[in-house]
């Protein structure tokens, strides 16, 4: 039998985590399973570090009981640009009813808290028969001010006060033109003989009025119909005559109509038009979801059958009262001015589309993510979006489960769809088109997270280090599950290589539990305090001899960050605060999750297994004599006072073969230890220097098979840091 041998290379392990690969086809610069470790555009494989209460963490007294925690929302977003000031912006932190208010900042968000608030139980609707602070918010920063919505609550928008450092908020009431009118059973161009409220109230809305209305009946023995306008029967004189009306033809055209503007959510029409008896239309649940586009303030995802598919934009808003103004100003009966004008708002229905998730800006129009597919709105290329000139897009049948992991990236927007996560993006046509990016790497993980988790999963962008993070609870998997918001795994893609990886987290409810993700500013706002001097370098001093000081604005440069919106137990309540991964810890306490919260933490498993690698022939025999050198990082970075080293790594190498899955083959090795330097270092300062930034070693793979696999697994308290590893695979001719 004639042995054969070839080299294995893998050095540019960038290409992340694939679970769709079969055991021949494993695309190279991928692993078949791994958890906390995060593959680098450089190559590298690393470890994550802890997640931890935020340095200098504080919480926010808000004693919320175990019972409320359960059930309230615990979100978060941003309002951009706070009081028109483009170097202001705020967190938006909801933890139930309460929403709070934190400095945008890279460092210790937490310690941003402002001293105001809202409180979401103020602009409860009548009739609504949920638990206010149940229902997740939405923001949409709005020219300097602030939008937000929840399902629960009438919208309002925030002012900010910065002279005051205060807020104000008013309640927007979103009204419509009576474009319906009511059913009194007549065919358009019926004239009754007798008049009801209901065909009194549509020639009310149709610009007639009691004298009118009166004098035709006189006139002609019928009361005039629902084709008929007035203003087509006047004289000379330019007075109302039945008889000049009736020699127009009006056919089955319907009058225009319009005249009333009613709140759309509670149709009083007997309070518009002042006849009585009318039933009111009222829906008890508000618009879900947000966005601020062209000018306009924009509202959906109403839970209602009659209004669910409606898209609400406002006219142009110069000031916050036309944000409600979802209308034509003009009125659609005038015989004056009836025009619609660009500058209007309206209400468009997407009829086919199912609940509405998300609405948000993207290019030149608004997308709306349903849960059975994307709509766009688009303006013209010419004067983009206005109420005379756009038009209604589908673009996909990819539906949207959460309005929260819909994420925007530097080209295109992500979001978690039923099947997949999808991309939503332009084509090299310049065209808008919808894809799932997971069907050929993890759609089997996908698929394996609980469908009600997606519906719960939060995601962010950090521009800084081009990657998206999404949240998701992988024990979420009925409806009264225990807290629900709570996060314990994460998904991460790095948007430059396309590489998926995961994090895995505790889910002991004694711990810190984070909810959400929001990603900082790169840059903090702040005050420096300096001495005042004269002209002649010499310190001004005041009357009392004291040196005089003046605060400066400054504006240092720092790095986008995640964030966590974080619950905390205390005692036997709970606050908010903000956790990330910006350990200052040294090893082993770096590695460990929520180490500063009780000084012990918890550690999670790290590991990688690779695909399958062959001899030379194929699947042939291994030769037992195969041997793999591994090169690593080298991460000591000093010494304690005992001169042990600090920030070691560790790294157990085993080997798997013939396909197995499982230990009771017999075909795993135990594992051994790949992190060892050549010599021992004695240290002759504070610093870790023996001259070898890369530890590489040699280890034989024990054992023989068809296939091989590798698991690189970190030790819990230790660093680990892989740069990549070569193999001799030894094959014969024979299988």
């Amino acid at each position: 039998m004639t042995i054969t041998s070839a080299q294995d290379e893998q050095f540019t392990f960038v290409a992340g985590l694939n679970t769709e690969a079969t055991y021949f086809t494993f695309p190279k610069n991928t692993w078949k399973d791994g958890d906390n470790l995060i593959p680098n555009i450089n190559g590298r494989i690393s470890r994550r570090v802890g997640i931890d209460l935020e340095n200098g963490a504080t919480n926010t007294s808000l004693s919320i009981s175990a019972a409320d925690k359960n059930q309230y929302a615990f979100t978060s977003g941003k309002w951009i640009a706070v009081g028109g000031d483009g170097d202001l912006n705020f967190i938006v932190a909801q933890a139930g009813r309460y929403v709070r208010f934190y400095i945008d900042s890279p460092i210790a968000t937490s310690t941003g808290l402002k001293a105001f608030s809202i409180d979401l139980n103020s602009y409860h609707p009548a009739g609504n028969p949920s638990i206010i602070g149940t229902a997740p918010i939405k923001c949409a920063s709005a020219a300097g001010k602030l939008i937000i919505t929840s399902r629960d609550t009438t919208p309002i928008v925030v002012e900010y006060d910065a002279d005051g450092d205060s807020i104000t908020v008013t309640p927007i009431t979103i009204k419509t033109r009576d474009f319906e009118g009511l059913d009194d059973s007549l065919e358009v161009n019926e004239r009754p003989t007798t008049l009801t409220d209901a065909h009194k109230y549509n020639l009310f809305n149709q610009g007639w009025d009691t004298t009118k209305i009166n004098d035709y009946y006189t006139a002609t023995g019928y009361y005039p119909s629902n084709s008929q306008s007035w203003i087509y029967g006047k004289d000379t004189n330019d007075d109302f005559d039945s008889t000049v009306l009736d020699k127009q033809d009006f056919g089955t055209s319907v009058a225009p109509k319009g005249r009333y503007i009613l709140e759309a959510f509670d149709e009083d029409r007997s309070d518009a038009s002042g006849i009585g008896g009318i039933a009111s239309v009222t829906d008890n649940y508000r618009p879900a979801v947000c966005a601020f586009f062209a000018g306009r303030a924009w509202f959906a995802g109403v839970q209602s059958t009659r209004l669910g598919s409606a898209v609400f934009f406002s006219q142009v808003a110069l000031d916050l009262d036309k944000y409600g103004k979802c209308y034509q100003d003009a009125d659609p009966t005038s015989e004056v001015i009836s025009d619609l004008i660009d500058s209007d708002g309206g209400v468009i229905f997407i009829q086919d589309c199912g609940e509405i998730v998300d609405i948000f800006s993207f290019n030149n129009g608004v997308i709306i993510l349903a849960s059975n597919g994307v709509w766009a709105i688009l303006g013209t290329s010419t004067s983009g979006f206005t109420a005379t000139g756009y038009e209604v897009q589908k673009l996909s049948n990819l539906g949207c489960v959460s309005w929260k992991s819909a994420v925007s990236v530097d080209d295109g927007v992500l979001y978690w769809g039923y099947s997949g996560i999808c991309k939503l993006g332009n084509t090299q046509q310049g065209l808008l088109a919808v894809e799932s990016i997971t069907d050929l790497n993890i759609k089997t993980l996908y698929n394996s997270i609980p469908a009600l988790a997606r519906q719960y999963a939060a995601g962010a962008y950090n521009p800084a280090d081009k990657v998206v993070y999404w949240a998701y609870n992988s024990t979420l998997t009925t409806n009264d599950a225990e807290f629900a918001f709570k996060k314990t795994n994460i998904l991460a893609m790095d948007a430059r290589s396309g590489a998926f990886y995961t994090f895995s987290f505790p889910t002991d409810t004694s711990l810190p539990m984070f909810t959400d993700i929001t990603v900082t500013k790169e840059t903090l706002i702040g005050e420096l305090e300096f001495t005042v001097v004269n002209s002649a370098g010499d310190t001004v001093e005041d009357a009392s001899s004291n040196t005089v000081t003046a605060d400066l604005d400054i504006t240092s440069t720092g790095k986008n960050q995640f964030k966590f919106l974080t619950v905390v137990p205390d005692s036997s309540v709970f606050e908010i605060t903000f956790a990330d991964f910006l350990t200052t810890e040294d090893a082993p306490n770096k590695f460990y999750d929520w180490y500063s919260f009780d000084d012990t933490g918890v550690a999670q498993t790290c590991y990688l297994i690779t695909g399958y690698s062959f001899a030379p022939n194929g699947p042939s025999k291994g030769k037992q004599s195969s041997y793999c050198t591994v090169y690593m990082e080298r991460t000591e970075t000093g010494f304690d006072i005992d001169d042990n080293p600090l920030n070691e790594s560790s790294c157990t190498l085993q080997s798997r073969w013939d396909f197995t899955d499982s230990v009771n083959a017999n075909k795993w090795d135990g594992g051994q230890e790949v992190y060892r330097h050549r010599r021992m270092f004695v240290p002759s300062g504070a610093t870790f220097d023996d001259g070898y930034p890369v530890v590489i070693t040699k280890n034989k793979l024990r054992g023989r098979g068809k296939a091989l696999q590798l698991k690189f697994t970190a030790d819990p308290d230790y660093d680990m840091r892989i740069l990549g590893w070569t193999m001799f695979l030894y094959g014969g001719t024979n299988v």
